[in-house]
């Protein structure tokens, strides 16, 4: 996701907040294991929901830290949508079982 935010009085785009950097992935494609990591420490309030390509819900939790690393084996192998919530912000991250 690409947050886009104009600061002054002019006409155009003044500053761009790429909020994508606040969470990696790695690695990416994954197969067994995937760390989730966040420049920030949230304090308990980081989740997370990973979707499939159909749009289902497979899983979601509460970061427990600025770390978080899930078992991805038992996972059929595609696509998935990450979506990160964090305080007020929405961050969606592909990931890729292979």
């Amino acid at each position: 996701m690409l947050v886009i935010q104009g600061q002054g009085g002019g006409v155009g785009i003044d500053k761009i907040d790429l909020s994508d950097a606040l969470v990696s992935m790695m690695p990416n494609p994954a197969k067994d294991l995937v760390q989730f990591s966040l420049e920030k420490d949230f304090s308990g309030k980081a989740t997370y929901s990973i979707y499939n390509s159909a749009g289902q819900l497979v899983r979601e939790s509460k970061m427990r830290g600025s770390k978080e690393t899930i078992n991805t084996s038992e996972m059929e192998r595609g696509v998935y949508q990450i979506k990160f919530v964090l305080n007020d912000k929405v961050i969606v991250k592909k990931l890729v079982l292979s």
